[in-house]
């Protein structure tokens, strides 16, 4: 029995350590997103409305992915 407990608590800290490496990966996907959106945004000098539509649009998509975790 003691056994099996070992084994679970090793799988669940492995899962968590999976969890919290995806989250990384997803953080800094999605800081590169954004900054080549503002990038994108700036060099091709597109209207502050449009701007500030994509950051919402982001917003939403980033929302929808961490409400998934």
């Amino acid at each position: 029995m003691i056994n099996l407990e070992v084994r679970l608590s090793f799988v669940t800290q492995h899962l968590i350590l999976m969890m919290y490496n995806l989250s990384q990966s997803m953080n800094n996907i999605h800081k590169y997103l954004f900054s080549k959106i503002i990038y994108k945004a700036k060099l091709t000098q597109i209207s502050k409305e449009c701007q500030v539509f994509f950051l919402i649009l982001l917003g939403k998509s980033l929302k929808n992915i961490y409400s998934l975790k």
